[in-house]
């Protein structure tokens, strides 16, 4: 049976420590109540015998695990209805309320799974994962919880808190860097598995592309000050670029989840930066950001990454990527002849293998983990 303080574990990992989360994530629960309130009581329940399962599965992890089941709550009332318990837990003002919720739904997902030694390979966080992780674990047998790691993380990641406390969890990541810090923070070396990549399989040749793409920041909602400072950097690269080299043609993506910032769209507008909700990094020869993952997708494209150091921004630590890969960090805007020519006379680009595992044979060793 779930305690409070597994219960209260769960639903704070949810928010991963920013009451802004807290706030987004509980009306998104809220809706998800509403929606299938009616549903739930008037549904034929069917359980799986499979063994092998998917939650919120990437295309790459599908294609290894073709024969696995996917958990989507669309497919299946059992899960639908405990994840209806489950989100009611979540936005219940009593802890009482919350416990019973959060055990009634946990009650369904036991329901549902027929068979002993499965396998659930979680590629997206969810709700449910805390609990679908103990009851891998409450089965008593050789059942298995994967949590891999859905995209690139900063160094100093911090795990869900319940892949240290369920003993059936295991936690697969790209990196030993990630890996080493994972155990520094209390996780047995056991339970930490360093894989490949599935997002790429090697490095590219660098492109001759003359365009520019600007990576759009979600830390607005963390930090408002994060625009301020992040906006002037990125226009006096912008206006450098543009009179001192090949580069002439500026695109900006935003950032799907980040908050409406008029003032700085407005200042890239003027700038002559064109929007874009696509992108294809191949289309770039540049690529200029902060904190985004995506330029280590770029230059496994192929791209020249300069990343913007920034000194006021302090809500999160920034993991600096010219330390392990040929992205070039700049510091202040005096540097930037330095650093484009160091990326102009680039040969190809690189990434350690310790801060990313990189192999064209990522899938069978995803395979033969699980196996």
């Amino acid at each position: 049976m779930l305690d409070e303080n597994f219960v209260t574990t769960a639903y704070n990992s949810m928010e991963r420590g920013f009451p802004e989360f807290r706030k987004r994530k509980k009306r998104l629960a809220g809706r998800s109540i509403l929606k299938n309130f009616l549903y739930i009581f008037k549904v034929k329940l069917v359980r799986t015998d499979a063994r092998t399962f998917l939650l919120h599965p990437k295309p790459e992890i599908k294609k290894i695990f073709s024969d696995a089941i996917d958990l989507d709550i669309n497919k299946s009332s059992y899960l639908k209805i405990a994840l209806f318990y489950v989100q009611l837990g979540y936005i219940a003002p009593s802890i009482g309320v919350r416990v019973w919720a959060a055990r009634k739904g946990y009650e369904y997902l036991q329901c549902y799974f027929k068979s002993g030694n499965i396998t659930i390979l979680n590629c997206g966080p969810s709700i449910l994962s805390p609990f679908l992780a103990k009851l891998c674990e409450d089965k008593n047998d050789n059942s298995k919880y994967y949590i891999i790691q859905h995209g690139l993380y900063q160094l100093d990641y911090k795990p869900y808190e319940f892949e240290f406390r369920v003993k059936a969890s295991r936690s697969i990541v790209w990196s030993d860097f990630l890996a080493q810090n994972y155990i520094s923070l209390g996780m047995l070396p056991e339970k930490v598995h360093v894989l490949p990549t599935y997002l790429f399989k090697e490095i590219k040749n660098l492109n001759t592309s003359n365009k520019v793409l600007i990576v759009g920041e979600s830390l607005n909602k963390i930090d408002t000050d994060f625009d301020r400072e992040y906006g002037e950097k990125v226009l006096q690269m912008v206006q450098y670029l543009k009179k001192n080299t090949m580069y002439n043609e500026f695109v900006f993506k935003k950032h799907p989840r980040a908050l409406p910032s008029a003032q700085f769209d407005a200042a890239l507008e003027n700038n002559d930066v064109l929007f874009t909700n696509r992108i294809n990094l191949k289309d770039y020869g540049l690529v200029i950001g902060a904190v985004s993952t995506l330029m280590i997708e770029a230059m496994a494209e192929g791209c020249r990454v300069l990343q913007l150091s920034l000194e006021k921004f302090s809500a999160i630590e920034v993991g600096n990527y010219s330390l392990y890969t040929s992205a070039e960090n700049i510091q202040d805007v005096k540097e930037i002849k330095e650093k484009i020519d160091i990326l102009n006379n680039l040969d190809k680009n690189y990434i350690k293998r310790e801060y990313l595992r990189i192999d064209k044979d990522f899938e069978d060793c995803y395979k033969r983990l699980v196996s």
